[in-house]
């Protein structure tokens, strides 16, 4: 949810239709950064961090729903995150942490926890003015309960 009622941090701006925006990219290329902007939309790519142990991504023309579940897989919460800003569009989005476990960024960086800087929670107030918030909520879980291998065409 917003930290501050209706207001947006300083690192999460309304996605304004700019410059070109390609939303592939490449294979062969890692994602490029212009005027601090990833190059590709509709991602989160991971940027060199400001020092060194600390994980950097940037998304660019993503939902805040989208950031929330990208987030829930890789900070070391038992739970997921689940947008409760009530915002509609999309939104480009920086955030830097220390990471409360060894992770590897998008472009291959490797941060480790013991690294100095602000905890998931406090940078992601600071930065792009959300704030996290313990509830109980329906959430949708994908349950596979058969396997078989493919037979041979």
């Amino acid at each position: 949810m917003l930290a501050k009622n209706g207001k947006l941090g300083p690192q999460l701006q309304t996605h304004a239709g700019d410059a070109p925006c390609p939303t592939l990219q490449p294979e062969s290329s890692t994602p490029g950064v212009e005027k601090g902007k990833p190059q590709f939309c509709n991602g989160i790519f991971g940027l060199p961090p400001t020092a060194p142990g600390l994980f950097r991504s940037r998304k660019r023309n993503v939902t805040l729903a989208s950031i929330a579940d990208a987030f829930s897989a890789g900070v070391g919460f038992d739970r997921p995150l689940i947008d409760a800003t009530r915002l509609t569009g999309t939104f480009d989005f920086t955030l830097e942490f220390a990471p409360p476990q060894r992770v590897q960024g998008l472009n291959g960086t490797v941060a480790d926890a013991d690294s100095a800087g602000p905890t998931f929670p406090k940078a992601l107030r600071d930065q792009p003015g959300l704030k996290l918030r313990s509830t109980k909520a329906s959430v949708s879980v994908p349950v596979l309960d058969q396997v078989e291998k493919p037979s041979a065409n």
